[in-house]
């Protein structure tokens, strides 16, 4: 698949994202406080990976909605040019996993569930409930086109 899901570790390891492909890097929990991950896009220009970050805190407060369709034309981008997309957030289970979720409902036309059952069969992940009732609030807001 040319989206992967993944933790800090693997997103700050530039020579294992080069050699499993990774063309892209979406970093939903951008900075440098407790809880994000400090990279940008100058960490990755030596790799020649494009970078897009959003410092969000994983809170069910957190408008994560706000940011959507900068984040999934983001990887719409990389998976369009053939390219290999890494969407991450400190632990890969909410912040990252909302992102791949909003992406498959606006460009593979499914709803919630259906997108993380289909994250699911990869990885497992856990969307905080704020998050959740966001991809909701997206999915209603595709309904009423």
């Amino acid at each position: 698949m040319p989206i992967l899901i993944s933790f800090r570790g693997s997103a700050r390891k530039k020579d294992f994202l080069q050699a499993v492909g990774i063309t892209h890097v979406l970093n939903t929990a951008e900075g440098s406080n407790f809880g994000q991950v400090n990279t940008g896009t100058d960490f990755y220009a030596d790799a020649g990976i494009k970078y897009l970050g959003f410092d969000l805190v994983d809170a069910p407060r957190t408008r994560i909605i706000d940011h959507f369709d900068q984040g999934v034309s983001f990887i719409d981008e990389g998976v369009s040019s053939g390219g290999k997309v890494l969407v991450h957030c400190l632990m890969g289970l909410s912040r990252s996993a909302t992102f791949v979720a909003a992406y498959l409902m606006i460009k593979k036309n499914m709803k919630a569930k259906e997108a993380l059952h289909t994250i699911r069969k990869q990885r497992e992940v856990r969307p905080n409930d704020g998050f959740l009732v966001q991809l909701l609030q997206l999915q209603a807001k595709g309904l009423d086109k």
